[in-house]
């Protein structure tokens, strides 16, 4: 014959030790039911629940805890007899709602409470609107489409409130009853047995989902969903100098609401793809152009390519490798506004991989005919300081 499992001790259940108050206890039990009751969707667990009723009402109690410490499960079970449970807490049998407001917030998120009782009360009898969530999705555009901003259009799936039905979800009216469960008020009381005394709690009917009302034969168009899918194509406009991230909103393309709440929005998410000659920093646009060394000794007009076109622009004498040159109101618009960022040219001096017999005497007449030398000039200075 197979042995019962033995019973867990009830200290060891309420996480507390031999020495503990009374208050020690009722705070034990106050902050494990929170937790494991059944009305916690969560982490509700009824078999917990009650194992913590049980030792919270033997350890409680004066007289059964003293017969518990003595001889443990076997000194409850033979002689306890019934208990009256938490008598201190007998002003609490009105329910969940009362606990909560001794407690504060331990027990009135968990079991609700006036408030939330009259919210779910009027929600339940469509008293409320609800409005219908937002969405959110998301596109990319090119580089460019910020600078110019741009008109685009996505195809995406809609909710729309069935038109057939009017979104009541029925099939006419006369297929509309009111619900048996909750007869019609969309909430219903739940009562639990626990050592603070028996209380309630509301929440909204799973027959009928709150609504109170239940459909006899659904909308044919809609199935009894008040809504259906719908394939549109919305078109937006994209303004210039938009950053990643930014969204853009269309009213009235979200959720549907309930209770005639208003329909949710659509808001579009700003992607941007990187360009690979450009890039943005705030409003300035940053561009590395390849010149020759030719350009930068002489001085050449170079050519600067734009958005709007080439921009020819006469090199400074003097300019190096990495130096840059800023063309004004060159870069992005500035939101709301006519005023622009700045183009922002970086030097990237190249030199030829083959010079001709000819180019390379011409070179060494250059070279001999002038005292130019960094890297001569550089060791020497630096020698000292290897």
């Amino acid at each position: 014959m197979a042995s019962k499992t033995p019973k867990r001790d009830y200290y060891e259940i309420l996480g507390i030790n031999k020495n503990a108050s009374l208050k020690d206890i009722k705070s034990a039990f106050v902050k494990l039911a929170k937790i494991y009751h059944p009305d916690n969707t969560d982490t509700g667990n009824e078999a917990r629940f009650r194992e913590i009723n049980t030792a919270c009402e033997v350890l409680s109690d004066p007289q059964k805890r003293k017969l518990y410490d003595q001889f443990g499960h076997q000194g409850i079970d033979q002689g306890g007899g019934n208990s009256a449970g938490f008598s201190d807490f007998s002003g609490f049998s009105g329910g969940f709602q009362d606990l909560g407001s001794v407690f504060g917030d331990l027990f009135g998120d968990l079991f609700g409470g006036n408030r939330r009782s009259q919210q779910n009360q009027r929600y339940a009898q469509g008293k409320t609107p609800i409005s219908g969530e937002n969405i959110l999705t998301k596109v990319e555009i090119d580089f460019k489409d910020v600078f110019f901003g741009k008109t685009m259009t996505i195809s995406i799936n809609i909710e729309v409130v069935c038109e057939i039905c009017k979104g009541t979800g029925a099939k006419s009216a006369s297929d509309i009853f009111t619900c048996d469960k909750c007869k019609g008020k969309g909430i219903v009381e739940y009562v639990q047995q626990s050592p603070l005394g028996i209380f309630s709690s509301k929440g909204i009917c799973n027959q009928c989902q709150g609504l109170g009302k239940i459909i006899r034969q659904k909308c044919l168009k809609c199935k009894g969903h008040t809504y259906y899918i719908e394939n549109q194509k919305l078109e937006f406009d994209i303004p210039r100098s938009i950053v990643e991230g930014q969204q853009i909103r269309i009213k009235g393309k979200g959720k549907v609401g309930r209770n005639g709440g208003s329909q949710g929005d659509l808001f579009i998410s700003i992607m941007i793809k990187p360009h690979p000659l450009l890039e943005r920093r705030g409003n300035d646009i940053y561009i590395k152009l390849l010149v020759s060394y030719l350009d930068v000794i002489l001085g050449n007009v170079i050519m600067i390519p734009t958005f709007e076109g080439i921009i020819k622009e006469k090199l400074p004498s003097g300019m190096q490798h990495g130096d840059k040159i800023i063309l004004k109101n060159k870069g992005f618009y500035h939101s709301h506004s006519h005023k622009r960022g700045d183009l922002h040219v970086i030097l990237d001096v190249k030199f030829p991989n083959k010079v001709t017999k000819s180019e390379q005497e011409k070179l060494w007449n250059i070279n001999n005919e002038t005292n130019f030398n960094p890297n001569e000039d550089f060791a020497n200075s630096s020698i000292k300081r290897i």
